[in-house]
């Protein structure tokens, strides 16, 4: 029979503190669960690798618990265990005190973002009162300036049962404040272990970090790139139909390979992620970091459940000190997989002690040069877009510029579901920030306010060259700023609604531009419209037509080139250019040809409007890019009509 867990809230909660401190047995007397698995770990009294276990707390929420290893040989194993968590519970012996281990276990909580715990001060049964009270007030020392400086501190006893009642409360009380998982992103899981169940094939495990999923869903395993349907779920050993972030799961895909699963590998919904050898980061430097870190140094990069040997190379800085922050390339031995956003921590390689950690910003396959202001200006924009999923939309609109998105194309780009995706256009059609092209899709406001600039300094280069013209062919324009076709037009509208702009047939000029004309070429323009409508269908050639005004043929052509702007004249060809009525009235002629007999060559074209060969076909050529008419071999056919 299938069990489903139906709480109201999942949390994940982890165990943090240095070896012999407690954690397993505080672990086994407040969930019941024997978390110590390998008989290693069972014959020795130590936590090697993770344990888990599951409780039900106050208001029905579920709450996962990681036991993670003090011993510092086992650090690798510690950060793969608190690296999904939503809280914490720092154990230190009240025999003991403050160890080292306990040191880098908060360091690496600080670094991972956690925000919500509690200290247990274990072992209490081995010392007085006095210097129970004396140990509670070291660790609040230790503590301050740390995300546990207000934590409660609950002196405790797993032998006798001491004070368990008081961490029972205190325990609800911080889960109590810690927000419901946002389920909603695509999932993600990090492989903890893998094992393989006879007639069921290869079974993974792990705690997801984010999304959702369920029975039958497309999964994708990486670096390998194996995609596989889940065949099966459980949680926390039960069997389930789905699984969000914050539980533990096992998940049976039989079509992945037992030895093709590797720990640091990522379970992922199919199509949205990618394994790359190098990472761009924001790091931060520990305070008490024992050494700086220099450019290129080795480094073991933990991220998920993957430790990952590397170089560092400092994009802004030639060393880091301890405290400093900076922005780093991580070049990699092995690939990964990372998301942005995601919190990772690194460890020196000699001696291996934690110096560092911080944000993930992008995967990368270039080398970034250092000290370069675009590299660094590129990285902050990475950085502002990490904060959420809406950032990360908005950071994606703004990159893909002009060309238009669909919620499919932006869920891709932004790596957020596609429900996200429409859920964040609505609120940004709302605010005016995101405009539909057509069916194409979406492009950001940004974009085209900046899409508007870019047309009015082109036009304003134009018209410091060009005085006497109207301004530039909208084609040309399209053309030298590259402009995705299906946003140039909606572009143009909204740089002549926001004032930029002006259009004026095909031609594009700045708002309130004017052309410098002297009185003589307004006169000789008059005179060259009125050659063009007497020549109809046979007008003169730049030359010939200087010839004929007495002009110098720079002048002609400027000013035959301004009545091109203005729409009167028509260039069908290379440097051949109608009337417009002229056009015009050839196409009522083609029309009406073709309408009484389906189709005409060239030569008859020529004859029906009494042309010669070198006018006739360049402006058929015209027809046929107009629209008007399509062509087949060497015939013409309206192109409204059905071709034979």
């Amino acid at each position: 029979m299938v069990t489903i867990i139906e709480p109201k809230k999942f949390v994940l909660v982890g165990t943090a503190g240095h070896i012999d401190h407690g954690k397993t047995m505080l672990v086994r007397n407040f969930t019941g669960c024997e978390v110590d698995r390998l008989p290693e770990e069972k014959l020795r009294g130590m936590t090697i690798n993770l344990g888990f276990a599951s409780c039900l707390l106050k208001g029905n929420v579920l709450a996962g618990v990681v036991d993670v290893p003090g011993h510092e040989k086992f650090v690798r194993n510690m950060v793969a265990g608190v690296a999904a968590i939503d809280g914490i519970i720092l154990v230190v012996a009240a025999d003991d005190g403050v160890m080292p281990q306990t040191r880098e276990h908060v360091n690496i909580l600080e670094l991972l973002g956690i925000k919500n715990g509690i200290v247990a001060l274990t072992k209490i049964d081995k010392v007085d009162k006095e210097m129970a009270e004396m140990a509670a007030e070291d660790v609040r020392a230790f503590l301050k300036g740390t995300f546990l400086e207000s934590a409660p501190i609950v002196p405790i006893s797993s032998v006798t049962g001491e004070g368990m009642e008081e961490f029972w409360n205190a325990l609800n009380a911080m889960v109590a404040g810690i927000a419901p998982r946002d389920t909603r992103g695509l999932f993600r899981m990090p492989v903890e272990r893998k094992f393989s169940v006879k007639g069921l094939g290869t079974v993974v495990t792990g705690m997801p970090i984010s999304g959702k999923v369920s029975i039958n869903d497309l999964l994708e395993l990486l670096p390998p790139a194996k995609q596989a349907r889940v065949r099966g779920l459980q949680c926390y050993k039960k069997d389930s139909r789905s699984a969000v972030a914050g539980e533990c799961v096992a998940i049976n895909v039989p079509e992945i390979p037992y030895d093709g699963v590797n720990r640091g590998d990522v379970l992922c919904a199919a199509g949205h992620f990618r394994a790359a050898l190098m990472v761009d980061a924001k790091l931060k430097m520990l305070d008490s970091a024992r050494f700086a870190l220099k450019d290129n140094a080795g480094i073991r990069f933990h991220t998920g459940t993957a430790e990952i040997m590397g170089i560092a190379a400092l994009l802004d800085c030639k060393i880091m000190h301890p405290g400093d922050e900076g922005f780093v390339q991580f070049r990699l031995e092995q690939p990964t997989v990372v998301d942005q956003g995601d919190r990772f921590i690194i460890r020196l390689q000699s001696p291996s002690i934690t110096i560092g950690g911080g944000t993930v910003l992008r995967e990368q396959d270039v080398k970034l040069k250092r000290f370069r202001p675009y590299v660094i200006e590129d990285l902050k924009e990475h950085e502002e877009a990490s904060r959420s999923d809406f950032d990360r939309i908005v950071f994606s609109m703004k990159r893909a510029g002009l060309i238009p998105l669909k919620p499919k194309e932006i869920s891709k780009l932004g790596k957020v579901p596609v429900e996200t995706a429409e859920q964040a256009l609505v609120e940004l059609k709302a605010r005016g920030e995101a405009v539909e092209i057509s069916t194409f899709g979406f492009v950001h406001l940004a974009s085209l306010e900046d899409g508007a600039s870019r047309i009015a300094g082109l036009l304003g280069e134009f018209h410091a060259s060009n005085p006497t013209r109207e301004g530039m062919q909208v084609l040309e324009v399209r053309d030298r700023l590259k402009i995705d076709k299906n946003a140039f037009e909606p572009l143009v509208d909204f740089a002549v609604k926001s004032g930029a702009i002006a259009r004026r047939g095909n031609v594009l000029a700045l708002a309130g531009f004017k052309t410098a004309l002297s009185a003589d070429d307004e006169l000789f323009l008059g005179k060259i419209e009125k050659v063009f409508l007497d020549a109809k269908f046979d007008p003169p050639g730049l030359e010939g037509l200087a010839s004929m005004l007495g002009v110098a043929p720079g002048r002609a052509e400027m000013l035959v080139d301004l009545l091109c702007d203005r729409g009167e004249l028509v260039g069908v060809g290379e440097g051949i250019r109608f009337h417009r009525q002229a056009v015009e009235e050839a196409e009522k002629i083609l029309v009406k040809y073709l309408t009484e007999r389906t189709e005409i060559g060239a030569v008859s074209f020529r004859d029906l409007i009494g042309s010669s060969r070198k006018m006739a076909y360049p402006l058929l050529d015209h027809f046929d890019v107009k629209g008007v008419t399509i062509r087949k071999g060497n015939l013409r056919y309206l192109k409204s009509r059905p071709q034979p």
